[in-house]
């Protein structure tokens, strides 16, 4: 028999967990002391035995192993929440005695290894390891006696693939929230899926699933949220599918789904639909333009025809459409940005026609216009020019005329201006260097005409410049070169006239200069000959004089063509200089020569006093101190095994972010030992050749260091080199790798060994490089950016398969860098293809793909002739890869798929892809154990004593007749109570907060001869249960109680009273039943619009309230201060059940923006209303739920009674407020009393 353990037994068992953690960030641990009783442990709460119950230590960054002997020893624990910190380690077997557990989270962590099994957790409701790092084989037969669960959450796990759908989640028929994304799940989505009736959240994206969608799928009708993208599904939408009408967020992206929309034309609530990268074709259904919630809605790259609804975005706030890609015709819905709200339109390579609508000129909303690649015409509405929010505005090969206007002097945020290809005229308006912020300007083969303006020297971000084939003229402005970003200039094809300017030698940064086919003359300017330049054209000009020497390379020989009075000494095919000119040149030449020999000498000695010095310094030991050690897999080996190692004749590599050194263990096994350069410049790096100097001579402890360590910790993949564990001291900094025997593919590839590397070997190698890649770029929680992607980075294990190593480090070593580590990053000398033009091997092998038997000479001669088509397949997937214009580079994750389309013999074509699509996220908040924000709320609230002349306005204190309990869902439970009189007419209550509960003194506005007073807490809050639980519980969840509740208590119709949040709750019930509502009291407006959380949690109350806004404020770190709300989110707890519920669940509400579908959604729903006898009631002076609100609500509701009390705040309880009330609802007594 087991003995329960004692509280003395606990205190122990949770100082073994304090012991087995590692905290330094927050003070979680400091209440955990002997001293005191655990239930005042942080973190930690008791049942009424004072025994552990729940352990809450989520997101406090929490480090070390969990020791689940002691954690399962708790026999009363019913709850683990450990999400979102830096656990790592296994999940022992121990695990199965925590036979009382409920609720298991321990998702966004760093664990190892197989999920144990789970049979023995009979109770348990909530299972959550999302994206915690664990692989193998999933224990899914556990999930058979798992029969309480409600919500499971897997996803974004290396599990092994299965066979097929598991089974034994299609029996687990509580659950309402379902998430197996990215968990290799093959097969079919089963029929049988249609048993989990209860569900609202499906997630099986990023999986291997194929076949069709199943019918079954349609009897989910609670499912407001359905993504299955990224999977090899096919067939069409099944049949049944329109009967899922709760549906708000649909994304079934990246499949082979066929046929047409019809199926969704009847889903009301939708609000974003993504469908992008599949086979649907027909018409766009019309019902589309009538859909009121619809915000976001991605088709692009499908077979879509016809015209686009004209209605769209009239009736909701609509944010973002992307139809690229499509056979699209007709004109553009004028009214996509009627209510200010859209950020981009994307509707690229399609057949529109027509002209910009002038709607969009008032579109400051907008980030995103591409409408390139269609039919377009007409003038562009001036106003578009110069939308301040535009960051990329596409509109090249239209039909487009006219001038560009000088409103584009106010787009202040716009980073690339395209027009390329179309009939704009006029001239360039010097407003144009007002828009500071332009990196790219494109305007070639257009009509535009004049001068370049003087002030364009203003653009220090300018970085490319094509104004070729147009009608140019004047001189090119010496303020060109104050341009110091730019590194293509293109001016060919206009009438440029005078000089070259001498300034164009000071852009040090300039690739590519064409000014050919223009009316240029004078002299090359020498100080060209500073630049290092990959491309130079200025052939068929009226240039003369000698050409730079330094610029008289064979490789720019034609673009001095066409200059008849040019001359050189070194060309052939120009005319040679003067023999004066001549003998100079060959002064100089000599004067070069033995200056560069003398150079050559110093230079000699220096270097042979410098090897002298290495050579005595390399078998220097390693500088002895304090190492921290931080292991993120298990172990076999100690620092000292490791730093022991770095000697000169264990070094195997040389990077530019560090030294490699292999050590073999004393077992035998074998690890590869990088050490990351620490200092900033070219200068310290020299001087700190050797490996003991490199180890001893570090200036600071980088905090960059600490930071991407822990990113390449958590990253566990197949095709990512494993890391063991870091090692620092306060001047080295070490990374300890698997080692891998055969090197890196760049060794390969070009070493004088006889390796016979075949077709069928190269390219398993590059399509699993590329699913590492994928991984780093979409897998993990946030992405893993490379920077520095090359053979020699690319390593091979025994069997050849290959591992991508050095992720991050070019991130490390450029960290404090200026801003162009982030635009040109990685190896030294390479120039991603947006910064230049025609000038690399990029462009070469373009030059060479022009047919298929050139194509055929790039392929390696040891690809057997047979797989070198196969070969320029892959090529091309390449070419995609590089592709100038960043935006139409596929992602990895379609690089991915290309590349398995790609295998031997299967490939019959490559689509290029321009972007990801967007994902709709949703929050999950998880609680911490700090104050709650409810504290604000209760300092700011006025009036909360009840004064006599209140006394007068209210009702005497009443008793309910009847109490109760109702279960609304298989979770909560709520509380109800009735007074008054049993037979009088209905009114139903709705508490604040949300989460505050009823009291009392709520009856009291209630004439009880004439009311039957109905009061309940809402879910989580007062009496309901379970206490302050944010599961299931949303508005729409409890606008269907109310109603559940009226059936219940067979209630046809009643009046409705609410005040703040309750006000909140009135208007939604009332628009979702107005048939059920007799009449309305509202009080303290709150439309749960962004700008009115913002006043409370942000401006307003910081202003009136400093004394109470500030202690709220300072429990924030001041890197959290941006948004309070999130803040919070991470922190609500308390030992207060009232307060915990309260500050809970009104954040909860709150960070989900209400769970409405736009933010004015409330106020675009009156209509529904008018009819509603209805009083509204508010405080002038109500901080919390401040005027505006009332006032938008009166203007949108004109037929409803507007009452202002002039002297009040927010509180029900003040006199005036409390009179209005009492006399309100006696106003509808009367009405009905009329009436009957």
């Amino acid at each position: 028999m087991q003995v329960s353990p004692t509280k003395s037994d606990e205190l122990q068992m949770l100082l073994n967990l304090k012991a087995s953690l590692n905290n330094s960030k927050t003070n979680v641990f400091s209440s955990w002391t002997r001293e005191n009783s655990v239930c005042s442990f942080t973190g930690i709460i008791c049942n009424a035995n004072g025994l552990v119950k729940e352990i809450n230590l989520s997101q406090q960054q929490l480090q070390g192993v969990l020791p689940f002997d002691s954690i399962c020893a708790l026999q009363s624990l019913e709850k683990i929440s450990l999400g979102s910190n830096s656990l790592h380690g296994s999940i022992t077997e121990d695990l199965k005695n925590c036979r009382s557990l409920q609720v298991l989270d321990l998702g966004g962590n760093l664990f190892s290894g197989q999920v144990p099994d789970l049979s023995s957790l009979r109770e348990l409701r909530i299972l959550n390891l999302n994206g915690s790092g664990f692989s193998g084989s999933f224990p899914w037969y556990s999930l058979e006696n798992l029969t309480n669960l409600e919500f499971l959450s897997l996803g974004d796990n290396p599990f092994d693939a299965t066979s097929s759908f598991p089974a034994e989640v299609l029996k687990l028929n509580k659950l309402y929230w379902l998430y197996l994304t990215n968990c290799s799940i093959k097969g079919q989505i089963p029929e049988g899926i249609s048993n989990l009736t209860l569900l609202q959240n499906l997630e099986l994206s990023d999986n291997l699933l194929s076949g069709e969608i199943p019918a079954g799928i349609g009897k989910l009708s609670k499912l407001w949220q359905l993504e299955i993208y990224n999977n090899s599904l096919s067939g069409k939408l099944p049949v049944g599918f329109s009967n899922l009408t709760n549906l708000v967020n649909f994304d079934a992206s990246h499949n082979k789904l066929e046929g047409e929309l019809g199926e969704l034309k009847s889903l009301k609530q939708l609000s974003s639909l993504q469908l992008f990268e599949n086979q649907f074709s027909g018409e766009i259904p019309e019902e589309f333009g009538e859909l009121k919630y619809l915000t976001e809605l991605s088709l692009y790259t499908n077979k879509f025809t016809g015209s686009l609804p004209q209605k769209l975005g009239s009736w909701s706030d609509f944010i973002y459409i992307d139809v690229s890609e499509n056979f699209l015709t007709g004109p553009t819905p004028p009214d996509m940005c009627k209510n200010g709200k859209m950020t981009d339109l994307l509707i690229l390579q399609n057949k529109f026609t027509g002209q910009i609508p002038d709607s969009y000129a008032n579109c400051k909303s907008l980030i995103r216009l591409r409408v390139n690649n269609n039919s377009l015409s007409g003038t562009v509405p001036a106003g578009i020019w110069g939308l301040p929010n535009l960051i990329i505005i596409d509109l090249s090969m239209n039909l487009f005329e006219g001038p560009m206007t000088p409103d584009i002097g106010n787009a202040k945020s716009m980073g690339l201006l395209i027009l390329a290809n179309n009939q704009f005229s006029g001239e360039l308006p010097a407003a144009i260097s007002h828009a500071s912020s332009l990196v790219s300007v494109q305007l070639s083969s257009n009509q535009f005409l004049g001068g370049i303006p003087e002030s364009i020297g203003e653009l220090k971000k300018l970085n490319s410049l094509y104004l070729n084939r147009n009608l140019f003229s004047g001189t090119i402005p010496e303020s060109l070169g104050s341009c110091v970003s730019l590194t293509d200039i293109n001016l060919s094809g206009n009438s440029f006239s005078g000089e070259i300017p001498e300034s164009l030698g000071s852009l040090f940064t300039l690739n590519s200069l064409n000014l050919s086919n223009n009316k240029l003359s004078g002299q090359i300017p020498v100080s060209l000959s500073s630049l290092r330049l990959s491309n130079l054209d200025l052939s068929n000009n009226q240039l003369t004089g000698p050409i730079p020497q330094s610029l008289s390379l064979e490789v720019f020989r034609k673009g001095f063509d066409g200059n008849p009075g040019l001359c050189s000494n070194n060309f052939r095919n120009i005319r040679p200089c003067s023999a004066t000119s001549s003998n100079s040149s060959h002064l100089r030449v000599l004067l070069s020569c033995l200056a560069a020999g003398l150079l050559v000498l110093v230079i000699s000695a220096v270097w042979l006093l410098f090897t002298k010095q290495r050579l005595k310094n390399l078998d220097h030991p390693l500088k002895q101190g304090s190492w921290d050690m931080k292991s993120f897999r298990v172990l076999s080996f100690s620092e000292r095994d490791i730093t022991d190692a770095i000697k000169s004749e264990n070094l195997i590599g040389k990077g530019g972010s560090g030294n490699v050194y292999k050590v073999v263990l004393g077992n035998g096994n074998e690890l590869a030992v990088k050490h990351i350069w620490t200092s900033n410049t070219s200068t310290d790096r020299k001087s700190l050749r050797s490996s003991s100097a490199m180890l001893t001579k570090r200036d600071f402890r980088s905090t960059e260091f600490d930071a991407e360590v822990a990113t390449l910790s958590a990253v566990r993949h197949v095709n990512v080199v494993k890391l063991y564990c870091s090692i620092t001291s306060e001047d080295s900094n070490l990374l300890v790798y698997e080692y891998l025997p055969n090197g890196s593919l760049w060794d390969q590839l070009h070493s004088c060994k006889e390796i016979k590397m075949g077709w069928e070997l190269r390219y398993a190698i590059a399509v699993g490089a590329a699913r590492g890649l994928e991984y780093l770029h979409h897998g993990f929680d946030r992405p893993v950016i490379h920077r520095d992607v090359k053979s020699s980075n690319i390593l091979l294990d025994e069997e050849w398969k290959p591992r991508i190593a050095d992720f991050g480090l070019a991130k490390i070593v450029q960290a404090g860098g200026g801003d162009w580590s982030h635009i040109i990053a990685g190896t030294h000398g390479y120039m991603a293809p947006e910064f230049g033009e025609n000038k690399d091997i990029v462009y070469w092998v373009c030059s060479k793909m022009t047919s298929k038997e050139n194509a055929l000479d790039l392929a390696d001669s040891n690809i057997s002739e047979n797989l070198r088509e196969d070969a320029i397949k892959v090529l091309k997937i390449a070419m995609h890869c590089t592709a100038k214009i960043p935006a139409l580079r596929p992602s990895m994750r379609m690089v991915v798929q290309m590349l398995e389309e790609a295998e031997p013999h299967k490939l019959t074509d490559v689509v290029v892809v321009k972007k990801e699509g967007r994902r709709s996220l949703v929050l999950r908040v998880r609680n911490l154990g700090y104050k709650s924000e409810s504290q604000l709320f209760e300092l700011m609230e006025p009036g909360k004593a009840i004064s006599s002349e209140l006394n007068r306005n209210l009702y005497e204190p009443i008793e309910p007749y009847s109490t109760g309990f109702f279960k609304v869902s298989d979770l909560h439970t709520i509380y109800y109570e009735q007074s008054g009189n049993p037979s009088g007419h209905p009114v139903v209550f709705l508490h604040g907060g949300p989460g505050g509960g009823t009291t009392p003194s709520n009856r009291r506005f209630f004439d009880p001869e004439f009311y039957r007073i109905i009061l309940f807490d809402q879910r989580g809050a007062g009496k309901s249960t379970p206490h302050a639980c944010l599961v299931e519980n949303t508005s729409w969840d409890l606008i269907a109680d109310i109603e559940k509740l009226r059936e219940h208590l067979e209630i046809p119709e009643w009046q409705v009273f609410g005040g703040s949040w309750g006000s909140t709750l009135a208007l939604a019930y009332s628009q979702a039943h107005p048939d059920k509502v007799t009449g309305m009291v509202l009080r303290g407006i709150f439309l749960l619009r962004k700008k009115e959380i913002d006043w409370f949690y942000e401006g307003g109350a910081a202003a009136i309230y400093p004394d109470a806004w500030e202690p709220f404020r300072d429990l924030i770190p001041e890197n959290e201060r941006g948004c309070f709300i999130d803040a919070y989110s991470k922190r609500l707890n308390s030992d207060d059940m009232e307060t915990q519920a309260f500050a809970r669940i009104e954040n909860h509400y709150f960070v989900n923006k209400g769970f409405f579908p736009s933010d004015s959604f409330l106020l675009d729903n009156v209509h529904k209303i008018r009819h509603i006898n209805t009083t509204i009631v508010q405080g002038r002076y109500d901080v919390c739920c401040p005027m505006m609100s009332a006032w938008d609500l009166h203007k949108a509701w004109p037929e409803a009674d507007f009452k202002v009390v002039a002297d009040a705040g927010h509180s029900a309880n003040e006199p005036g407020i409390a009179a209005e009330l009492v006399a309100a609802n006696e106003k509808l007594k009367n009405i009905i009393k009329n009436g009957s």
